[in-house]
């Protein structure tokens, strides 16, 4: 499978741009500690607002910081709560949605109701009435996150799992005296699993945006820590004075959300309509 999708990788250009680009930044956060050239947190009153220079490329905010330190770190910041999240999601979802379609009735049911309440409200009004209530921070961010990223797994696999666990090759598993257990994880999750990573691919995005949105608002991230949301929240009044704290912060957010979409896109293509 890994030998495969180098090789389709490498004839998708824009797939390929979009791999090399989101693998960068993942390895600037895993190294974020390290490569950062100044101290995101060190106030140099003289220099605020100053804009780029040789060596500072990024300028500096409106406390003298160094921008390009400040984004590197809210780099670590934004990609680990997107992949945390998406991670907890995604085992959440395919789990009980596995679970519930495989076993069917009361427990399909409870679901399917679940799910539809959910639905019903609006995703990121909810988990701005959670942060509100239970007060910012990265974990209660995280958990405003979660509460409804889920529903898109369960659903998904839901579907998946009820074309497949009466296919054949699973009522022969069921007829051998294989347990219930194998039969769910090596049969039929097994082959149901492509479209929820797809969608996982997908959904990085969507919850750094969230993330993003949120500490704009003041509602994720709190200052001090860099996050990208709160560096453009505190440079949207110096958009006119100091243009390069709304330029810089915007570009890196783009282009990785611009790289997530195009990724997911290409695995779209690969794994659910090859």
């Amino acid at each position: 499978m890994n030998k495969k999708f180098f090789q389709k990788l490498r004839k998708e250009k824009i797939a390929l741009f979009s791999f090399i680009i989101l693998s960068f930044y993942i390895l600037i956060a895993l190294f974020a500690n390290y490569i950062t050239p100044y101290n995101p947190y060190e106030m140099n009153l003289s220099q605020r607002l100053k804009g780029p220079s040789l060596s500072h490329p990024f300028g500096f905010d409106e406390l003298g910081r160094d921008e390009l330190s400040r984004i590197i770190m809210g780099t670590r910041i934004s990609i680990s709560i997107g992949l945390l999240v998406v991670v907890i999601t995604f085992i959440m979802g395919i789990t009980v949605g596995g679970i519930c379609a495989y076993l069917g009735g009361i427990f399909d049911e409870i679901l399917m109701r679940a799910t539809d309440v959910l639905l019903a409200m609006p995703g990121i009004l909810l988990a701005i009435a959670i942060v509100s209530f239970l007060g910012t921070g990265i974990f209660n961010l995280i958990f405003a996150l979660t509460v409804m990223g889920w529903i898109s797994y369960a659903r998904l696999i839901r579907g998946e799992v009820l074309k497949i666990k009466n296919q054949d090759y699973v009522l022969a598993a069921k007829i051998s005296g294989s347990k219930t257990f194998k039969i769910f994880f090596r049969h039929i999750l097994r082959n149901s699993i492509d479209p929820a990573i797809v969608q996982g691919v997908l959904n990085l995005g969507g919850v750094i945006i969230s993330e993003a949105s949120l500490s704009f608002l003041g509602l994720g991230i709190s200052p001090p820590t860099p996050s990208w949301g709160n560096m453009l929240s505190m440079a949207r009044v110096h958009l006119f004075d100091a243009p390069h704290l709304i330029i810089f912060p915007s570009i890196i957010l783009a282009t990785l959300i611009f790289s997530v979409h195009f990724l997911g896109e290409f695995l779209e293509e690969m794994f659910i309509h090859r």
